[in-house]
């Protein structure tokens, strides 16, 4: 579900390949992004599997859990964060990167 929020977020609706790695090249490559937004892509990929990696260790060791609208939300401030982090040039505000992430995608190059 948590994948699906991800895709909607991004204006994309596919159905994701099972294998691991072949999901993040799935991911990173959809429509042909330009090098900064696979850029984008790959980390925000990344993002959701840190969320996911997190949202387990807390529902195994803790007993919590999250709903996938407050996963969502912790990619797309993950993702943020990252990328301010990685990129001198992404000086996006977080609430703009929550409504057109790939438009600011292309402020990394």
């Amino acid at each position: 579900m948590l994948w699906k929020l991800v895709a909607d977020w991004l204006g994309f609706s596919t159905t994701f390949h099972g294998s691991f790695f072949n999901h993040l090249h799935q991911f990173g490559r959809l429509r042909g992004f330009s090098k900064a937004a696979t850029e984008s892509m790959n980390i925000i990929w990344l993002s959701v599997v840190w969320v996911i990696c997190k949202e387990r260790n807390n529902s195994v060791f803790q007993r919590k859990e999250e709903m996938c609208q407050v996963l969502c939300e912790n990619v797309k401030l993950q993702s943020c964060w990252w990328l301010k982090s990685k990129y001198v040039t992404f000086d996006i505000d977080y609430q703009l990167w929550k409504q057109i992430p790939l438009a600011c995608s292309n402020s990394i190059f």
